[in-house]
C-alpha cells in the first residue's frame, strides 16, 4: 500500500485453495471490478426484489402500492414472504408515527456555508474533479454559497441528478492488517463532494432529527462524537448488573452485519426513509444515482479508466462511503428490530 492507503496487489482464493496474488494494475483493477459487481448484487436475492412485489414496487417504490403499503392498506399478493409482510406493518406504523412531520430539503446559503466551512479540505471526494477545496472555497461567498444551494435545492425537489453524481472512486482497504483477498477487503466509495454533502443533509442530519423528535431513534447509540468505546461496555456491565439484581430475563446478541450497506435492497430502503418522512423525489435522486452507478478504482497505480456498473447493470445497497448509509441502515434496522 501507498501512503494513501491504495491497494497495490490483489489476493484471489483459488478453488484448489491456493492462493493468488496480483501486483500488476490490470490484473488487480480486473479483479477488484469483479467483486464490486458481485457486492452489488447481493440485495437482488431479498423477496422484495423477486416476483409479484418486484412487479408492484420496482427498484424505487415509487409507485401505487408504495403509497398503500405507507398508508397501511397493501393487499398482499398470495405467497409473499410473511417476513416481509411483517417488515411492510412496521414500516405503516411509523408512517402513522411521523404523520405530522415532514423532512424540509431545501438547502440554504447558510446550510451550504455552515456544511463546507467546517469541513476538511484534503479529504477525497469527486471523480469529476470538483474537490472539496472547491466548495469550501465558495462557501465565502454569499452570491456563490446563493447559486450552490439553489442548485441542491433543485435536484432534491425534482429528483433530477446531475450524471456525474452516479461516477465515483473506490478505494479498497484492509478490514484486517495484512489480508489482501479480494472478498475481504472493505469498499469505499469517494462520491462527488456535493452529493455527499446533499445525503448527509437530508438524511443524516434532517431525517434522523425528525425521527428523535418523534421517539424513533434509540439513546442507546454510541457512535458518536464525544463518546467512546468504554463508555457502550460500562452501559451493557450496568444493565447485566441490574438484569441479575432483579433477576430479569434477558438477551444479548452480538451481531457484525457482513457487508451491511451492500445488502439494502433498493425498494424496501426507499419505503423506510418515505416512512420516516424523506420525499420521493430526494429518495429518488440518491438512489437512483446509485443504481446507474459507475465504480472507477483509484489504487496505488492511479485511477482506473475502466469501470464496472452503469446505467445497463442495476446496483442496490447505499455504498460505504455515503453520508446517507448508516442512517439509511439505522432506520432499516429499527423497522427489523420493530
Amino acid at each position: 500500500y501507498n501512503k494513501a492507503g491504495a491497494v497495490n496487489r490483489i489476493e484471489l482464493l483459488q478453488p484448489d485453495g491456493s492462493v493468488k496474488v496480483c501486483t500488476g494494475k490490470k490484473e488487480c483493477e480486473e479483479a477488484i471490478l469483479k467483486e464490486i459487481s458481485v457486492r452489488f448484487e447481493q440485495a437482488e436475492s431479498a423477496p422484495i426484489c423477486q416476483g409479484a412485489l418486484f412487479d408492484l414496487l420496482g427498484y424505487g417504490a415509487n409507485t401505487k402500492t408504495a403509497i398503500e403499503i405507507l398508508e397501511g392498506r397493501f393487499d398482499a399478493p398470495e405467497g409473499t414472504d410473511d417476513a416481509t409482510l411483517t417488515l411492510f406493518e412496521e414500516i405503516g406504523r411509523i408512517w402513522k408515527l411521523m404523520e405530522s412531520g415532514e423532512v424540509d430539503i431545501k438547502v440554504t446559503k447558510e446550510d451550504f456555508q455552515y456544511y463546507w466551512k467546517k469541513v476538511r479540505e484534503r479529504t477525497a471526494s469527486s471523480y469529476s474533479g470538483l474537490h472539496f477545496g472547491h466548495y469550501i472555497a465558495a462557501a465565502f461567498s454569499d452570491r456563490l454559497s446563493e447559486i450552490h444551494a439553489l442548485k441542491l435545492s433543485i435536484i432534491t425537489k425534482t429528483g433530477c441528478a446531475p450524471d456525474r453524481w452516479a461516477r465515483g472512486l473506490t478505494v479498497m482497504l484492509e478490514n484486517i492488517a495484512g489480508v489482501a483477498l479480494v472478498t475481504k477487503l472493505r469498499a469505499i466509495l469517494l462520491m462527488e463532494a456535493d452529493f455527499n454533502c446533499h445525503n448527509k443533509l437530508i438524511f443524516g442530519s434532517r431525517m434522523m432529527a425528525l425521527g428523535r423528535e418523534h421517539g424513533l431513534v434509540p439513546d442507546e447509540i454510541f457512535s458518536a462524537k464525544g463518546k467512546t468505546a468504554e463508555d457502550a461496555i460500562l452501559l451493557q456491565t450496568l444493565v447485566y448488573d441490574y438484569a441479575r439484581q432483579r433477576r430479569l430475563t434477558m438477551v444479548t446478541s452480538s451481531v457484525d452485519a457482513a457487508q451491511c450497506y451492500d445488502r439494502m435492497a433498493h425498494s424496501m430502503l426507499a419505503l423506510t426513509l418515505r416512512a420516516c418522512k424523506v420525499p420521493q423525489s430526494s429518495v429518488n435522486c440518491m438512489l437512483q444515482s446509485i443504481r446507474e452507478m459507475q465504480f472507477y478504482l483509484r489504487t496505488a497505480f492511479g485511477e482506473s479508466s475502466i469501470s464496472a456498473g452503469g446505467k445497463n447493470q442495476v446496483k442496490q445497497g447505499s455504498c460505504q462511503g455515503n453520508g446517507a448509509a448508516p442512517a439509511g441502515f439505522d432506520r432499516e434496522s429499527t423497522v427489523m428490530l420493530g
